[in-house]
């Protein structure tokens, strides 16, 4: 099961860990103070660019897309 993998994953490398996928290298964090470090606190330090060109097309302009003024 996909999910019981994930959760094996998340036990043995911690709330923060790269997960690389083909040639992308997904930076996950699990523990919802390391999301508001990055998605809120200090966001300016974590430029998203075009690596999320592809998510915003799906995903649209939200949280995990937009940059900048678009993110406020």
């Amino acid at each position: 099961d996909g999910w019981a993998k994930r959760a094996k994953t998340w036990a043995k490398r911690g709330d923060a860990f790269v997960l690389k996928v083909a040639t992308i290298e997904l930076h996950i964090l699990a523990h919802p103070e390391a999301a508001e470090h990055v998605l809120k606190t200090r966001r300016g330090n974590f430029v998203k660019g075009d690596a999320y060109n592809g998510f915003r097309r799906i995903a649209g302009d939200g949280l995990l897309t937009a940059e900048g003024e678009d993110w406020r």
